[in-house]
């Protein structure tokens, strides 16, 4: 009989179900789009379903069973990754049940704060404010932002009506995949089959909203999340004696269901790309998980912070520190320039293949790089805010360059000024992380897929660029597996990291055009410059107002 590993990831448009075998290899796949909802009342409130999500996952499941129906095959193991969202429940006398967090807390079935909500704007400075000159900010970046976990449970507890708090659990959307998938018991009124805990140290990762010590939530007026042991926090635990749990590391067995199968620590969807796609020899290798956003991530063994970096967190993987980097808003920005100019209805076939078609012509055509004949557009990119190294969530995307042109061609040259953007906030990146002697960027996920960035990106850092052999889209819901797969043979994640990886094709800088590169680094520093002016245009305006 074979034994068969589940790995589940939940991402923002779409869940994705894999089996796959002992030495990490997907044996069937399949996926299920899933929505999330900005509020036309209030852009900043962006809301998912986590029935949606779970309904998606039975109906993956169910297609791969039949696909696999002549097979003979036993599941051993479940890891789960998924976005950085947050899940809240409310404790009834029938279990576990959706609470609204939609715009006005209407609609019970948006239950889930999606990672991309930004409405803990106050809440953040807040949160920053309070912990000023506080070390712990060094390991967030240097400040909060709006997209982590804690700044999004202090304004659901703000704002939550009291009568409602003291019966809310709020989840990690891994953990309550995991939690769900594990059908521990029953999901009553207990604390017991929904196990929370304090690590006893105060640095959560990312700015999770797990993880942190009493101390630290006094001081942010979040002691609440305390009482009751922790209850207000969901995660899936194998112990119910210990008051004090560290989190556990990833992959690390957590839970073993009726079934017998091993449920493995879950994290977050960038961290399971990064375990499926960093190479057997991970440390001092920054690997970049390059999708609708982008994470950075480095493993090494400095425990100092990097200014503009997340952590170093050795909750990951015990063995060594892991640093973390991210843009919110990547593959995105792509995404809205198709939405948004006028020339892309004339496109009627794939536009990544009719967009390199035109630049290769155009290349064919000059004699030389069609960056020359973007030499005189720039693009700031952070339509969302910037994480790295700025830690600002007010930033904003600039064009120099507009005009009234809006044929295919302004289209094109658009889309080859974005492509040197991400180039360019992948350098800045490596620049934060300059005391780690990185030798090689790794990237994986949909960017991979775009030679022209891949080369692009070779010759803005400077360094041999691998595109992981971990198929774009699979490498979160390979990771998830892995962490199954640790889990059940009762191994550290490195040791299934350096067993199962495979390295992939790597891409030298090509340095030929001396005149490109001078091009090319000229633009990098008009793209910093055009961050700074931004923010002191805001700084200029405050005090104006003040």
């Amino acid at each position: 009989m074979k034994y068969y590993h589940v790995g589940v990831d939940v991402g923002s448009s779409s869940i994705r179900v894999a089996f796959t075998d002992s030495n990490g290899v997907i044996v069937a796949v399949d996926s299920e789009n899933l929505d999330y909802t900005q509020s036309l009342e209030n852009p900043k409130f962006v809301t998912q379903s986590s029935e949606q999500i779970l309904q998606g996952y039975d109906r993956c499941i169910n297609r791969i069973n039949d696909q696999l129906k002549d097979e003979e095959f036993k599941l051993v193991s479940i890891g789960v990754a998924a976005t950085c969202s947050m899940v809240v429940m409310e404790r009834t006398i029938d279990g576990l049940v959706p609470y609204p967090v939609d715009y006005g807390f209407k609609d019970s079935k948006q239950n889930i704060v999606f990672w991309m909500d930004s409405r803990a704007e106050k809440e953040t400075k807040d949160i920053n404010d309070s912990l000023k000159g506080d070390k712990l900010l060094n390991y967030h970046g240097g400040a909060f932002i709006e997209e982590m976990g804690l700044p999004k449970i202090k304004w659901l507890i703000d704002n939550i009506p009291n009568q409602d708090l003291e019966d809310i659990v709020f989840f990690e959307l891994y953990d309550f995949i995991t939690f769900k998938l594990s059908k521990a018991s029953n999901i009553s009124t207990g604390t017991q089959d929904l196990k929370t805990s304090d690590t006893g140290y105060h640095i959560a990762m990312d700015g999770s909203i797990k993880g942190w010590d009493l101390d630290l939530l006094k001081r942010l007026d979040l002691d609440i999340l305390s009482n009751g042991n922790f209850k207000a926090i969901g995660r899936l635990e194998s112990s119910y004696t210990k008051t004090y749990l560290p989190i556990p590391d990833a992959g690390s067995l957590v839970y073993i269901t009726e079934e017998n199968l091993a449920i493995g620590h879950g994290v977050i969807d960038c961290y399971a790309g990064w375990i499926a796609s960093c190479g057997k020899k991970i440390q001092n290798t920054l690997t970049m998980i390059a999708g609708t956003s982008t994470c950075f991530l480095v493993a090494h063994n400095n425990p100092s912070p990097s200014p503009g970096i997340w952590g170093p967190y050795n909750t990951l993987i015990s063995e060594l520190q892991v640093s973390e980097g991210g843009q919110s808003t990547t593959g995105k920005l792509i995404e809205h320039l198709f939405e948004t100019h006028p020339a892309f209805k004339q496109i009627e076939s794939d536009p990544f293949t009719l967009l390199e078609d035109r630049l290769t012509i155009l290349e064919a055509v000059t004699g030389e790089s069609a960056h020359f004949k973007n030499k005189d557009n720039f693009l700031y990119g952070d339509l969302s805010g910037n994480r790295t190294p700025y830690a600002d969530g007010s930033m904003r995307g600039v064009f120099i360059g507009e005009s009234t042109d809006i044929s295919l061609n302004d289209l094109t040259l658009k889309y080859l000024c974005i492509l040197e953007f991400l180039a360019f906030q992948t350098k800045q990146v490596l620049e934060s992380l300059k005391g780690h002697d990185i030798g090689k960027v790794i990237i994986s996920g949909s960017q991979a897929k775009n030679l022209r960035f891949v080369k692009l990106l070779a010759m803005v850092t400077g360094l041999p660029v691998e595109v992981s052999k971990t198929q774009p889209g699979y490498s979160g819901v390979k990771g998830a597996a892995y962490l199954g797969i640790a889990a059940f043979q009762r191994k550290s994640l490195l040791e299934i990291i350096s067993n199962l990886n495979e390295d992939g094709v790597v891409y030298e800088p090509e340095v030929s055009d001396p005149k490109l590169v001078k091009l090319l680094e000229v633009k990098y520093r008009v793209m910093k410059d055009m961050a700074e002016r931004q923010r002191d245009y805001r700084n200029w305006v405050s005090k104006a107002l003040e």
